[in-house]
């Protein structure tokens, strides 16, 4: 199965920079066959991604699969103005949402399971789960999320916190500002409570996920 999806975009290459930025260009415009295109030329950078978070207990195409949703939010979200590549925006929503997924399959892949990085190097599954919001500068560079939809979180936290543990509680209302003058960052949020950022993340995570 796997071989023959292989096979189907194989045909697909990656795209030069300046075709690419005219692609997207024409996105802005509602050119659906341009947001075909972009799709498909980038989803053998979902598969290449998709391989370095592989596990025996998850299926490949799966973590493909929810590749394939977070690529096609990027295309939906990414505004050419911000002076980068798509497709380097787009690796950080492709991995947010194969991580997603593998939150939600917690109970058969351990954040301790070895992995390769996308150099070759040894990680853990931790380890990219802590690194997913450094690729582009994290959140405030995906240039999307606007204060709105932060301000909705935060409500969306105030309406449904009794669904959450203390320690869920008190994570994030400091990462969404909801007690502080402002929202702070993992790093802070661990520093206060002295954990690592990874443990901070895999709360929030966690929390977020309850409140859906």
């Amino acid at each position: 199965m796997i071989n023959i999806y292989y096979r189907e975009i194989r045909k697909y290459h990656p795209l030069p920079p300046a075709l690419e930025q005219r692609l997207t260009i024409l996105i802005e415009q509602g050119d659906e066959q341009a947001r075909q295109t972009l799709i498909e030329h980038n989803l053998r950078l979902v598969t290449h991604i998709a391989k370095t978070y592989y596990h025996p207990k998850v299926e490949l195409l799966d973590l493909i699969q929810e590749g394939n949703l977070g690529l096609i939010e990027a295309v939906d979200r990414f505004n050419p103005e911000m002076g980068h590549r798509f497709s380097t925006f787009a690796v950080w929503w492709i991995r947010k949402r194969i991580l997603h997924y593998l939150g939600r399959s917690e109970d058969l892949v351990r954040l301790d399971t070895p992995i390769k990085g996308e150099e070759g190097e040894a990680l853990c599954l931790g380890d990219t789960i802590m690194d997913e919001e450094t690729i582009l500068g994290g959140p405030a560079c995906e240039g999307q999320d606007t204060q709105l939809e932060q301000e909705e979180s935060r409500q969306q936290i105030l309406q449904r916190i009794t669904l959450l543990s203390e320690r869920e509680k008190e994570v994030l209302m400091m990462l969404y500002g909801v007690t502080e003058e402002r929202a702070l960052t993992p790093q802070e949020v661990a520093e206060r409570l002295g954990v690592f950022p990874r443990s901070v993340r895999r709360i929030r995570d966690k929390a977020l996920r309850r409140l859906q």
